[in-house]
């Protein structure tokens, strides 16, 4: 049989998942590896497991194995062929030649043999790891288990919004984010309006679905229409008519953001003319426009000044009550200003997750401590 490979980023998730009192079945059904290869990992070293000692551990045992064999030129040339050309398993080659199939594993971990993971043949499979299974939606069917005519989703900068039926309780929908590098779903239940639909019917109205869920980009997006028909657009797709009620809403959403002592009088004129910052929480207002009760910000202030940035976390501070509100930005100061609790994610995985005051001052992983201290990042 082959061997195992555990990376860098598997033994943080283990140090984590350990620390927080998960068992040896969870931690390997979350990373798909055995319970076995879990055990042997976590007792590693004597006492606490430590993922930098332990990956500093195995690159030293590492550098050890295969002395015993030597690899000369002559081997290395029939090696590479048998696999690369013939489509050889090692298995077989290390049975031709007469060496431990581990050592021509481990010749090809320590990059001494020109041979990846994908050159191996159908007979090295146990040497590849599952990782499509990562990320999938526990609650009811995930979107990869969809008919394809229904599993499409929106995908907006860092996220992947959609809403599925919860296998927890018939009837309630949930809606889904997420995070497209680390593939975490964040999961919320849809109170109220439409929080029963079965989105997988054809008689679903997406549009009502999708109304609960708002998406701030970037860069500033208004649309080439006057500052009122940016924020009428969606009601009026709703079905909105009454003129007064509009106009309600229009400066209802411009207070939320504090917009509308600076265009009250300039509705009729085009949003491109505003500038960075208030085209940035025009925007915003146009997502409070159909009431949300989810709010997706993908590092808003990214292209606005100091200035407008602190006129964005002002609004921003003023809209999280009453909805939820999820921000990624790789502004330290930004995520301790202005969030109640902060997740932290590194090569693909959330390493930590807690309140915001408690993250910046004692993180309980050495790895956030090393980024909040700007070791790296």
């Amino acid at each position: 049989m082959g061997t195992t490979i555990l990376s860098f980023e598997d033994r943080v998730v283990i140090e984590t998942l350990h620390h927080e009192k998960h068992s040896l079945q969870y931690i390997a059904d979350y990373l798909g590896f055995s319970k076995t290869t879990i055990f042997n990992e976590v007792h590693r070293l004597a006492g606490e497991y430590h993922a930098v000692k332990a990956q500093t551990d195995h690159e030293v045992k590492l550098s050890h194995r295969g002395r015993k064999t030597i690899l000369t030129t002559n081997l290395k040339r029939l090696i590479e062929e048998k696999i690369k050309i013939q489509k050889w398993s090692i298995e077989q080659v290390a049975h031709v030649v007469r060496i431990a199939y581990k050592t021509i594993y481990n010749w090809i971990d320590q990059g001494l043999l020109d041979i990846n993971v994908t050159d191996l043949p159908n007979h090295g499979i146990r040497r590849k790891r599952a990782k499509e299974t990562r990320g999938t939606f526990s609650h009811g069917r995930s979107i990869e288990d969809r008919p394809a005519e229904i599993s499409d989703r929106n995908t907006s900068g860092h996220f992947e919004a959609d809403t599925v039926l919860s296998g927890k309780r018939k009837g309630q929908a949930v809606a889904t984010f997420v995070e497209r590098k680390s593939r975490l779903t964040i999961v919320k239940r849809l109170n109220g309006r439409d929080s029963t639909v079965d989105i997988n019917t054809a008689t679903t109205d997406v549009y009502r679905v999708r109304q609960k869920i708002g998406m701030v980009f970037q860069h500033p997006n208004p649309f080439a229409r006057s500052i009122r028909e940016n924020l009428l657009l969606a009601p009026k797709q709703y079905g909105m008519k009454d003129k007064q009620e509009m106009d309600a809403i229009v400066e209802r959403v411009l207070k939320d953001v504090a917009l509308w002592d600076e265009v009250k009088d300039d509705l009729d004129k085009s949003a491109l003319a505003l500038s960075g910052g208030q085209q940035q929480r025009l925007c915003i207002a146009r997502t409070l426009a159909v009431d949300p009760d989810i709010l997706l910000l993908d590092e808003p202030a990214s292209a606005l000044n100091p200035l407008s940035t602190a006129k964005l976390e002002e609004t921003l501070a003023r809209l999280k009550e009453g909805r939820t509100i999820i921000i990624v930005t790789h502004n330290l100061e930004q995520a301790s200003r202005i969030s109640d609790y902060c997740a932290f994610f590194h090569m693909g995985h959330m390493l930590e997750y807690n309140e915001t005051a408690t993250m910046f001052a004692k993180p309980h992983l050495q790895a956030t401590e090393d980024y909040l201290t700007g070791s790296f990042g």
